[in-house]
């Protein structure tokens, strides 16, 4: 029986208006996980998908503590994964920059800092790159 966990969700979460409104707001910072996850499946997340997944995996442990004080079956207590996931969204907070460009293409994605070696390119100049890279790859430079 589907119809009566879910009539028993509601009238808890009618019966509990403080709850209610924590589920309400927390919610509120989560994106449509579907749709990321898809896109993120097939290759074609942008780099905005990667901070919408950050901020929607953030808000699981609020989630997960509201879950914690309600006893029906569909809004009750739930297995724990938040390890694996508190451990995604601090490799995405870690490298991915807070407000990365709309396109890969546009570059400032990849937060500075991340990595040693990404820093250091991005103060190189474009004259020096297009000399080093086809070197670095065993290539002739044609500049």
């Amino acid at each position: 029986d589907i119809i009566g966990p879910r009539h028993e969700a509601v009238a808890e979460l009618v019966a509990r208006p403080v709850e209610r409104d924590e589920v309400r707001t927390t919610l509120g910072c989560v994106r449509d996980m579907e749709r990321i996850l898809g896109r993120l499946s097939i290759g074609t997340a942008a780099p905005r998908d990667l901070v919408a997944l950050r901020d929607s995996l953030a808000a699981l442990p609020a989630l997960a503590a509201i879950r914690a004080k309600l006893a029906s079956a569909l809004l009750g207590p739930a297995e724990e994964t938040g390890d694996v996931l508190a451990d995604v969204e601090a490799l995405i907070r870690a490298a991915i920059a807070d407000e990365p460009a709309a396109d890969l293409h546009e570059g400032g994605i990849i937060r500075d800092g991340y990595g040693a070696e990404l820093d250091d390119l991005r103060r190189t100049d474009v004259y020096t790159l297009r000399r080093i890279v086809p070197e670095d790859r065993g290539l002739p430079w044609s500049g």
